[in-house]
């Protein structure tokens, strides 16, 4: 379980969108999703209940390579512990290039997405996976050089 704290003890708010960013996503009604910690997805790059659940589109992706990870179990096998499963991951400064297809929740969805974990699976959000921040993008699809080096 992650907790906030600040140095005094007393739980900390985490910081909200700011209000530039807020404004100009209500107005272009598309928004950018960069994900600030790897995440874990099921079904690969992005869980499909995630566009149902906050009724918006995704019109583009721009991601690294997935990341690999795995772990130990100590309470595994009587004590003696395992390995955890390999999980692939989708690597922080993943992006999803949003349509928000209704506009009314628009607010509610900036709520719910900002700094909150939105991977598939419940552990991994506590462990911090996931973690989710918010940009503007003006909705137009362009040409990206990709640079292999």
């Amino acid at each position: 379980v992650i907790r906030w704290e600040n140095a005094q003890g007393e739980k900390a708010k985490l910081p909200e969108c700011p209000q530039k960013i807020r404004d100009q996503i209500k107005q272009d009604g598309h928004c950018r999703l960069i994900l600030a910690t790897p995440a874990y997805f099921k079904e690969g790059y992005l869980s499909p209940e995630f566009e149902t659940k906050h009724k918006i589109k995704i019109q583009a992706v721009a991601l690294p390579r997935y990341q690999t990870i795995s772990g130990w179990d100590y309470a595994a096998n009587n004590g003696r512990g395992a390995p955890k499963p390999t999980r692939r991951l989708v690597p922080a400064g993943g992006v999803y290039f949003i349509n928000l297809e209704d506009k009314s929740r628009i607010d509610s969805f900036i709520d719910e997405v900002w700094l909150h974990s939105i991977g598939d699976d419940e552990q991994s959000q506590r462990d911090g996976f996931g973690l989710a921040l918010l940009g503007t993008w003006d909705g137009m699809l362009r040409k990206m050089e990709v640079i292999h080096g």
